[in-house]
């Protein structure tokens, strides 16, 4: 609480409105004497950003340098609103504000947590959910890699005659949510995404995606009677391996050999498949053959590809590959980029896009006095249809 005593002082104070023009204020600020911080009664008041910037501008810089590179996005605000900003101001406001979304989000999945509920949307659930995880791997200062784990949930389209357009696409209206965390903590984090898309309310839930050990538990942790789908182009890659393993060693495979196993995979399901590689693993020496049946043979459930293509589902786990590539690496994972460990979350695109800063529509204080970030649903990037 400031006291009477409280030094009060007058300073000149540029900012820049939405429009790109520079407006010079006078204005009187509260010092404390003890710690000398300062600042002006009426910005807290009209929730106002630190950052000399008006609340439209300081939202096209955060939502820049969550997209671009710092540099880029210096030049691209100067040339949108006229705004001249270092690269250096770029960086820095755009951590903050992702490192305080980032806050908010891990509070609300620690309370979502501690209720052990999920929130109810007020908007009808769509019946049919998928969802999707996966890792990448994004370059740290020092030389070292780290993942970031990344869950796509999407509603489910219904299931569309061959001869149509559509009917190779089976989902829509993809959300996005990544983090660098181990297993545990990511599962516990996302847990605010999965309540806000009605993972655990919807009628029916697949999970398309590959065999990772920790994709299983995410999927046990949320939704235990999901229907688990092995991402058929996974499994085509043990596919693939054998053959290619067999023309290394000299042993060949008819030329349309893996062609015609994928065929009956995907379209009879996995028994003549894995007979064939039992029948195979007893006249040629290719480790690739018993890796694969091994593998198969723990996930023999989630490769009923007939099926789950007659119930609509989706069998590739293209969208959280796709959100890999266009949504996550395509700002973290740049030609010469490494990161700081601890800026890779609060830089994630899969949070900065989402936030505007306060001031805006329903920003207020908040009893720390610290400026509210306002979460949007999804940012347009969560919007973007992906094919699947």
């Amino acid at each position: 609480m400031w006291k009477p005593h409280a030094r009060a002082w007058q300073a000149a104070t540029a900012i820049a409105n939405p429009r790109g023009q520079e407006v010079t204020l006078t204005r009187e600020y509260q010092s404390c004497p003890q710690c000398g911080y300062s600042f002006f009664p009426l910005d807290e008041q009209l929730d106002l950003p630190a950052s000399g910037l008006m609340p439209h501008a300081h939202q096209s810089l955060v939502r820049l340098g969550a997209r671009l590179s710092f540099e880029e996005a210096a030049s691209e605000l100067h040339a949108l609103l006229g705004i001249e900003v270092s690269d250096s101001r770029v960086r820095r406001q755009t951590l903050q504000v992702g490192a305080s979304v980032q806050a908010i989000q891990t509070e609300q999945a620690n309370i979502s947590h501690a209720s052990s509920c999920g929130s109810s949307s007020p908007q009808p659930l769509p019946s049919r959910l998928a969802m999707s995880g996966d890792g990448a791997m994004v370059p740290l200062r020092g030389g070292t890699w780290a993942e970031v784990k990344t869950v796509v949930i999407a509603e489910v389209l219904p299931s569309q005659p061959e001869s149509t357009e559509q009917a190779s696409r089976r989902t829509t209206n993809h959300s996005y949510f990544s983090r660098l965390a181990d297993a545990t903590m990511f599962a516990d984090l996302a847990s605010v995404e999965i309540a806000r898309r009605g993972i655990e309310s919807a009628e029916q839930v697949c999970a398309v995606q590959d065999g990772a050990e920790w994709l299983q538990g995410f999927v046990q942790s949320h939704r235990h009677d999901a229907i688990r789908i092995l991402d058929f182009a996974h499994a085509a890659e043990y596919v693939g391996k054998i053959h290619e393993q067999a023309q290394q060693t000299g042993q060949r495979l008819p030329a349309r050999w893996v062609s015609v196993l994928l065929h009956q995979l995907k379209y009879h399901g996995p028994v003549r498949m894995l007979e064939h590689l039992h029948w195979l693993s007893q006249r040629r020496d290719i480790p690739a053959i018993t890796d694969a049946l091994r593998y198969f043979g723990k996930r023999l459930p989630q490769m009923h590809y007939p099926q789950f293509q007659a119930q609509g589902w989706p069998i590739g786990s293209g969208m959280v590959e796709s959100a890999n590539k266009v949504v996550m690496q395509a700002r973290l994972k740049r030609a010469g980029m490494h990161w700081e460990p601890s800026n890779v979350n609060p830089c994630s695109p899969c949070v900065m896009p989402s936030v505007i800063s306060a001031g805006q529509k329903s920003g207020t204080s908040s009893n720390s006095g610290k400026k509210k970030i306002v979460l949007l649903a999804e940012s347009s990037a969560a919007n973007r249809d992906e094919l699947s």
